[in-house]
């Protein structure tokens, strides 16, 4: 595996809402099947996406809430995010943001989120 697994049904459309282009960047794995979920070893930092309806969850997305619950895998920080939305903007030929504070230790690591259509979960 990468540096980062992403974790999705739709790895076209999780790559250009990542990082605005439909290749994953170097050191950047993608994971589709509830097999390969099965074997991602513990420590790796993992990101899922998905774009259905969570009353509609694949066969994927519940191997991958069963992977989180037996633990080991590392969810993202704020920075990380915050390097998506870089790399996107970037890779879209769009002016970077002006940097951000991302200095909220208080936080966890960022598990699950659902908007515009797609859920991300770490």
């Amino acid at each position: 595996m990468g540096e980062l697994t992403i974790i999705t049904t739709r790895p076209e459309r999780a790559l250009v809402t990542l990082f605005g282009r439909p290749q994953p960047p170097e050191g950047v794995s993608v994971v589709t099947t509830s097999q390969a979920i099965g074997n991602i070893p513990n420590g790796s930092r993992c990101f899922a996406i998905w774009f259905e309806p969570r009353k509609y969850r694949s066969s994927v997305e519940w191997a991958w809430i069963m992977r989180r619950e037996r633990g080991g895998v590392v969810g993202l920080e704020l920075e990380d995010l915050h390097a998506f939305g870089l790399f996107a903007h970037h890779a879209r030929g769009v002016p970077q943001p002006a940097p951000r504070s991302t200095s909220m230790g208080h936080l966890p690591a960022v598990t699950s989120v659902r908007a515009a259509g797609g859920e991300v979960s770490a």
